[in-house]
């Protein structure tokens, strides 16, 4: 299975639980209206990562901010995957 972007994902708990993410369902065309809200607007990657490492400067190695993968949404991992 892919991710919902289409880049594979090497977590099983990813692939699993792709079908119950709203907008991965096209019954669920309005997102904002299902939510109640006015709108939906969605970070880039840049921006996701810049707003969960803001308050975590002590979480460094090198100079560089560590603790969140993104491979999901770039499928750039961390680590070789053996497929």
């Amino acid at each position: 299975m892919k991710h919902l972007l289409g880049l594979p994902s090497n977590s099983r708990v990813v692939e699993k639980s792709m079908s119950w993410l709203i907008a991965n369902r096209p019954e669920f065309q309005d997102i904002a209206g299902y939510i109640g809200a006015t709108s939906v607007k969605y970070l880039t990657v840049e921006g996701l990562v810049s707003a969960v490492q803001g308050g975590i400067a002590s979480h460094q190695q090198d100079g560089k901010m560590m603790g969140h993968c993104t491979a999901c949404l770039t499928g750039k991992y961390p680590v070789e995957l053996e497929w």
